[in-house]
């Protein structure tokens, strides 16, 4: 989900994959929110890239060896973006920020 603006770059990344999660309405709601302002927003959805359980860090791979969901993912995070908001995998757990 991206929108062209000349507001903030942020990156939404919500990390749960679970069947019936219920924070990516918080995810979709916060984007929402963001790109009514004229933010450019894109949100990262484990779930949509279908990530392997990570061992290793993306920095942590030889150059084209990574999975291409992570690299995808890291191509997202490498732009210019000011800010990163991580949405918790439970709505009852507080994230620091």
């Amino acid at each position: 989900m991206s929108h062209h603006s000349s507001g903030l770059n942020i990156a939404v990344i919500y990390g749960s994959a679970r069947q019936d999660r219920q924070g990516i309405k918080a995810a979709r709601f916060i984007v929402r929110t963001l790109q009514q302002r004229s933010h450019d927003v894109v949100l990262i959805d484990s779930q949509q890239y279908e990530l392997p359980l990570l061992d290793r860090m993306y920095k942590e791979f030889a150059q084209g060896e990574a999975p291409e969901a992570m690299h995808k993912v890291a191509k997202s995070l490498t732009q210019p973006t000011d800010s990163s908001l991580s949405v918790p995998n439970t709505i009852t757990a507080c994230q620091p920020l």
